[in-house]
């Protein structure tokens, strides 16, 4: 499976003296790349992070997207990317839902009784919770 691509697009002032790029999931620090250096996933998200995805041919923006490894339920979150030079701090946030559909299984049911119908449907083993509408 392709990784899932999150872009942190920002503009740089010329030549800045330093770049450094954080990505965080819901306000925990998962990814860090600081310009020249090689980008770091933090430990506890190594298996989670492609740290060696290069999201730009362009060397200020080379390892500025985060790219996620077969996201599960557990990578649904709120991320966000803060980017800082010696001038400026650049920032954008980004929800993730994963929705999980491997093993769901949908039953759906109707009887008549008198002249009434009921309908009867059912949906399991689904995240999130879905809702479901009857028309």
């Amino acid at each position: 499976m392709e990784p899932t691509i999150l872009d942190c697009d920002y503009e740089l002032e010329e030549s800045p003296k330093f770049i450094t790029v954080k990505w965080y999931r819901d306000d925990k620090s998962i990814y860090q790349w600081i310009f020249g250096t090689p980008p770091y996933a933090i430990p506890e998200f190594r298996n989670e992070i492609d740290s060696t995805y290069e999201s730009s041919t362009e060397p200020s923006k080379q390892y500025s997207s985060l790219a996620l490894i077969n996201p599960t339920i557990a990578t649904t979150g709120d991320y966000k990317c803060v980017v800082q030079t010696s001038l400026n701090t650049f920032s954008s946030h980004q929800r993730v839902q994963v929705i999980d559909l491997r093993n769901y299984t949908l039953e759906l049911s109707h009887k008549t009784i008198h002249n009434e119908t009921q309908l009867n449907c059912t949906v399991t083993n689904v995240y999130p919770r879905p809702t479901i509408t009857i028309m």
